[in-house]
């Protein structure tokens, strides 16, 4: 009894920073649960969801190691959705995390106060990783401690195990969050190896855990492998030329400015003109400024951020060309990893970063200018749609009755699973007669099978829905469906792909 009034008796002092950092979370969980309420998720994010609830066992294991992305979202997200949790689950994961993330960063970086406040309420935190519920969402909760238990000696030899440890796991972890991240968990892993060879390390824990992160790192290679013989995105390499790396690398620093500037959003862009110039003329000043200081402060450490940002640039210019701003924005969190590390080495380091006015202003600057375009398609989001895919579902609901007499047709699978989620189980078909389940990027969905299969044998009305974005891609298709009755338009979205129309034959 006398513990327990010890305990209940014992006052909690909260320091000054204590108390801003709590204030800080609480207006940024706020907002962000807000903008999430509204959010109409699209095929990307529904995806994860679909993959674990529809697939079982070596089935779903094998679609994940096929599809080319590592399975660490997969496996953090499989017990609740297995538990039977609908998708609002995935939302909350990648909503937690980031609340998580802002509190550790206000409250444990070693940056100005004010600075954790930018960082906090640019569009990567505020808006593209809360809210945009994918893999990446996950990214900022691991970067950041790790960031603040790299060289982390504890008090004695049993916590500075453990901080190594845990630092080795969450290195692990992104690499296995998405394959973008294998450079920058590549290369923080080999200086780790290099570290431990001249200090011999020899602790059982860590030496497992090593063991851990290179078996995360090499998985990735395998699963590589496996993807670029079968995916569809992946199975060829693009044709690389001057003006395809100048558009790609175009539009990735000018996301740094405009989220809109991705392949995501072309229907709400937000800069044109001069003015788009002008702010990619800045934004890679600063981008150059913040390179020139980590050189000079961690020449080891820029080299791997070099490393970290050409090997995504890479897989986008060979590869996949889809410009998306949570793919952008990981550049942003490599900046704060690394500067974060540089600040914390001795407190000589910190006086004279914090005394140094340009790299502060500049790092400062790189996550300002992505306020405007954050809370202009934040709002945008909160009045419009996102994705009308739950829209069209709704109108098939109200108005085709599921009698057996007709069959719903996706034209390009990729581009129609979030339609089949609202659809619940409403079956569509791809082209090649399988049922459209989750994305399925398979070079088999592009085969014609439906005669083959009898899908559409017997049947009064075929149905075909079809996404604006496979329209725009080619003007023949226009043509094509010109011969079809349209039966219904969704409204429009935010995003190109994800606005949809409705086609009747005959």
């Amino acid at each position: 009894m006398n513990f327990s009034n010890k305990i209940l008796s014992r006052k909690i002092e909260l320091s000054r920073k204590d108390i801003v950092c709590i204030a800080v979370t609480a207006v940024y969980a706020l907002i962000t649960l807000i903008l999430i309420a509204h959010h109409e998720p699209f095929e990307d994010e529904l995806n994860v969801w679909m993959i674990l609830h529809n697939l079982e066992g070596f089935a779903m294991w094998r679609h994940i190691w096929e599809d080319g992305n590592p399975p660490g979202f997969y496996i953090l997200l499989l017990p609740f959705v297995k538990a039977g949790l609908s998708y609002i689950s995935v939302q909350f994961v990648c909503w937690f995390s980031c609340v998580l993330a802002v509190f550790f960063l206000n409250r444990f970086s070693p940056f100005p106060a004010y600075l954790n406040i930018i960082i906090t309420f640019s569009a990567p935190m505020l808006y593209v990783y809360p809210v945009i519920a994918r893999c990446y969402s996950v990214l900022p909760l691991l970067i950041f401690p790790a960031a603040c238990l790299y060289s982390c000696s504890g008090k004695d030899e049993k916590t500075d195990t453990v901080k190594t440890v845990i630092y080795l796991l969450l290195l692990a972890a992104i690499a296995q969050n998405h394959v973008i991240m294998f450079a920058f968990a590549g290369g923080m892993f080999v200086l780790f190896l290099y570290k431990s060879y001249l200090m011999r390390e020899r602790r059982p824990a860590v030496i497992i855990a090593a063991s851990i992160t290179f078996t995360a790192l090499a998985a990735i290679v395998l699963q590589c492998i496996t993807a670029t013989r079968i995916h569809l995105e992946y199975s060829s390499l693009n044709i690389i030329s001057f003006d395809s790396v100048k558009n790609i690398t175009g539009s990735f620093f000018m996301c740094f400015f405009d989220i809109t500037k991705g392949n995501l959003f072309y229907n709400n862009v937000t800069y044109e003109g001069m003015l788009l110039y002008i702010l990619l003329f800045i934004t890679l000043i600063i981008f150059f400024i913040l390179c020139f200081y980590l050189f000079n402060m961690g020449k080891k450490y820029s080299v791997i951020f070099f490393m970290s940002v050409a090997f995504p640039l890479y897989i986008y210019i060979a590869y996949s060309s889809l410009i998306f701003p949570y793919r952008v924005f990981i550049t942003h969190l490599f900046f704060i990893f690394f500067f974060w590390i540089i600040m914390k080495k001795t407190d000589e380091t910190v006086k004279k970063v914090h005394g140094n006015k340009i790299l502060l202003f500049s790092l400062s600057l790189l996550f300002i200018i992505s306020i405007p375009t954050g809370i202009n398609t934040a709002v945008k989001d909160f009045k419009g749609y996102f994705s009308s895919a739950e829209n069209i579902a709704a109108f098939i609901q109200q108005n085709i009755p599921d009698d057996g007499e007709s069959v719903l047709i996706s034209v390009g699978n990729w581009l129609t699973a979030g339609v089949a989620y609202y659809l619940g189980d409403r079956p569509v078909y791809t082209i090649s007669g399988r049922r459209v389940r989750y994305i399925d990027m398979n070079v088999e969905v592009l085969e014609n099978k439906l005669q083959e299969r009898g899908l559409i044998n017997g049947k009064k009305y075929i149905f075909i829905i079809i996404s604006k974005g496979f329209l725009d891609e080619d003007k023949d298709r226009e043509s094509l469906v010109s011969a079809y009755t349209l039966v219904y338009k969704t409204p429009k979205s935010m995003l190109p792909n994800e606005d949809f129309y409705l086609y009747r034959i005959p």
